[in-house]
């Protein structure tokens, strides 16, 4: 499903259902593309997904293109290879992204990012998901700017997993009240060396790195 802006706002997806092949790493469900002009508010709730390289794509371009309010919630994005993508640069960030009571199941090694969220957004809230993955892969990873990651739960079935990876330049992050169960190898939360005022508080961990 694509959209490519034309100057378009407040774009509703309602009780959607979309299949890909049972490869996993074919296709994305929702593709919004921003070029040259802005695209405003796009909500996607109550919508199933499955067997898909990716979830949503967001996608702008540095000549004012861009994408300000993605808003996902109750949605199921089940069996995919990569979840959500915001922006793949700092020009190209989304402004404003909340995902919120969203279930996200990730197949790691199939092709696909192996990632639940990702990318580079300013104003952001992750607050009540529940992420599950495989080997490898990981819940929430990027270059956020201002936001929360708040009462979320992570899951495992595999080994080498990360839950929470708050990459360089990442500024003014609460990340608060999650829960990340049986993660093996690794940790729950990782931050790169030039993240500052981030807080890191409240978490629960169970058999992190065992």
């Amino acid at each position: 499903m694509l959209f490519r802006s034309i100057g378009a706002s407040h774009v509703t997806i309602d009780s959607v259902f979309l299949q890909g092949r049972s490869s996993f790493n074919q296709g994305v469900g929702l593709y919004l593309e921003a070029n040259s002009c802005k695209m405003v508010i796009v909500r996607v709730v109550n919508t199933f997904m499955t067997f898909m390289a990716s979830a949503i794509e967001c996608i702008g371009d540095a000549t004012g293109g861009g994408i300000e309010g993605l808003h996902v919630d109750n949605c199921d994005f089940n069996g995919i290879a990569g979840g959500i993508l915001l922006g793949a640069g700092t020009t190209t960030a989304v402004v404003e992204a909340t995902v919120t009571s969203t279930y996200i199941d990730i197949f790691a090694g199939t092709g696909g990012r192996n990632t639940c969220i990702e990318g580079y957004a300013y104003q952001i809230a992750f607050v009540g998901n529940d992420f599950y993955m495989r080997n490898s892969s990981v819940g929430i990873k990027g270059t956020f700017s201002a936001g929360s990651i708040i009462g979320n739960s992570w899951g495992t079935g595999g080994s080498s997993t990360k839950g929470v990876v708050l990459e360089n330049d990442t500024s003014n992050v609460v990340v608060l009240g999650n829960a990340f169960m049986d993660h093996t190898t690794t940790s729950g939360v990782e931050l790169g060396s030039s993240v500052t005022k981030c807080v890191v508080m409240s978490n629960m961990w169970t058999k992190i790195g065992r």
